[in-house]
């Protein structure tokens, strides 16, 4: 069949390093410094030299030109103006890219001077040991973005009495933020990542972060067989001190008034918002059964509801203001009648209908036990009644106790578990008829002939499709010594084929 390709010969071997970071002289034409590390042959060598002369013809009126140099054993081949541009260097099996001479001149003369480098950042060797090994791993140090960000944002104008957006970030509390460091593995059995954040303090939003796990196993309410279920705990008392931080950071007299609201509120429900927040446990559960039918937008613009089955939860430590506080709802001088308490299976039952046109909103809560439940509807919280009645739950499902183990169980500050080709395809089951209808809301694509593929419903893979290819997931976050850590890992949705060697690869179908 004639000469093979190029492709056929390509051969990157070895490490490949890539290296980004910002340089501090302004007078730069591009202030950021970018090198790209890896292995290869004559053949890659050659395609460089292919790729920058395809380039350059298109490049000659803006004065991009060829040129060559040396630089520390590096023969560099370039496309440049300037100095900035293309630049590929090769030193026998090893190669060297950047974006200009400056960056590459500074990047090899810290290689000859053996100087300490990124690995030799405490940060960095803390971040990248915690997410061990992996056929791929990353890093951004946020300590120096945020340096130059902070640096570049501090010279911004505001209006007076007002933080600029350094001062807001700090605020916020993203100064806080040391980095992140990541590793990812794909076998035959699946595939699996570590990601770990590290933090240097919880100021701002990072307030609402545990410092300790908590075990986040499911309540007795929960489907036996879900199709995702996820519980997360949060610091929740400390939202009103964290609104107090970044309001009296941006405004003094924002606080004053925002002080002046909860006073209020207090003396009109008994007790103060930071009183209701500290009766929340933190915990947050939600969760959607296997057998869980699609939700309908068709039958919800018909004022057929939501058609959401969820599972929705808060826990409690107290339920004495939250009872309170849904009385005086009930009170028909408060709400016109719209929420009403009622017996549902032996269990006291807020419900909301709330008229908003041909989309009615129906709310029930509830508690159970130190839970307090949501649901669209009484309906819904009848089956979660049912579920707990049954002594029957999630957490005495073994396959999902088995997929939690593989990423640390159920302790933790988050866990999440999802059958992701489900989840998809009813994502697009409720998409699906929608498309059909776009050239009702876009007439002006409509009348496109080239567009009309858009309005075809058959060009969303169907759900066999999708649950062919998609599984399993699970996921937990924790906390660990200078920051959380996150593990994932989903199991392979399809056996590895042996090799036919009679036929050629046909690729995955998807």
């Amino acid at each position: 069949q004639g000469e093979p390709s190029d492709a056929a010969h390509l051969i990157l071997s070895g490490r490949v390093a890539v290296s980004a970071g910002m340089f501090q002289d302004p007078s730069l034409p591009v202030p950021v410094n970018f090198v790209v590390e890896f292995g290869g042959n004559d053949t890659i060598h050659a395609l460089n030299g292919r790729l920058l002369d395809m380039i350059a013809s298109g490049a000659k009126e803006e004065g991009v030109g060829r040129s060559t140099f040396d630089l520390e054993g590096y023969s560099f081949q370039a496309l440049e103006k300037d100095g900035v541009g293309i630049l590929i260097g090769r030193k026998g099996d090893r190669f060297l890219a950047g974006i200009h001479r400056a960056g590459l001149t500074d990047y090899l003369n810290a290689v000859k001077e053996n100087k300490v480098r990124l690995g030799g950042n405490e940060f960095y060797k803390k971040a990248m040991g915690s997410v061990g090994n992996g056929q791929m791993k990353m890093f951004v140090n946020m300590e120096t973005v945020m340096g130059f960000a902070l640096g570049a944002m501090s010279a911004m104008p505001t209006t007076p009495g007002e933080p600029n957006p350094a001062e807001m970030m700090n605020l916020l509390g993203l100064t806080d933020v040391q980095g992140f460091a990541g590793s990812a593995n794909m076998t035959a059995a699946g595939t699996s990542q570590k990601f770990f954040v590290g933090m240097k303090g919880r100021k701002g939003i990072l307030r609402m972060i545990p410092t300790e796990n908590k075990s986040l196993a499911p309540p007795p309410f929960a489907p036996t067989a879900v199709m995702s279920a996820t519980a997360m705990r949060f610091e929740i008392g400390q939202i009103m001190p964290m609104v107090r931080e970044i309001a009296g950071g941006i405004n003094a007299e924002a606080l004053a008034e925002l002080e002046g609201n909860l006073s209020g509120m207090k003396d009109m429900m008994g007790f103060s918002l930071d009183e209701l927040l500290s009766d929340l446990e933190g915990t947050i559960f939600f969760a959607t059964p296997a057998n869980a039918a699609p939700m309908n937008p068709m039958a919800m613009m018909m004022g057929g509801g939501a058609g959401l089955d969820l599972s929705f939860a808060l826990k409690l430590n107290s339920k004495d203001r939250f009872e309170k506080l849904f009385s005086m709802l009930a009170n028909p001088e408060m709400t016109q009648g719209m929420i009403s308490k009622q017996a549902v299976s032996g269990r006291e039952v807020w419900a909301a209908n709330i008229p908003m046109g041909p989309m009615p909103i129906q709310l029930a809560v509830a508690f159970e036990k130190d839970w307090l439940i949501f649901g669209t509807g009484v309906e819904t919280l009848k089956k979660a009644f049912a579920q707990t009645d049954s002594g029957q739950s999630l957490a005495g499902n073994a396959a999902y106790q088995g997929i939690m183990s593989k990423v640390g169980g159920m302790n933790g500050m988050h866990i999440q578990f999802a059958d992701q080709g489900k989840v998809l395809s009813q994502t697009l089951d409720a998409f699906r008829p929608m498309v059909g209808m776009l050239p009702m809301f876009v007439p002006e694509l409509a009348q496109q002939p080239d567009l009309l593929f858009l309005f075809d419903p058959t060009i969303l893979p169907s759900s066999t499709t999708i649950q062919k290819y998609f599984g399993d997931q699970a996921s937990s976050t924790r906390i660990v010594a200078g920051g959380i850590m996150m593990d994932t890992w989903a199991p392979s949705k399809t056996a590895p084929k042996k090799p036919d060697a009679e036929k050629k690869p046909a690729g995955t179908g998807l």
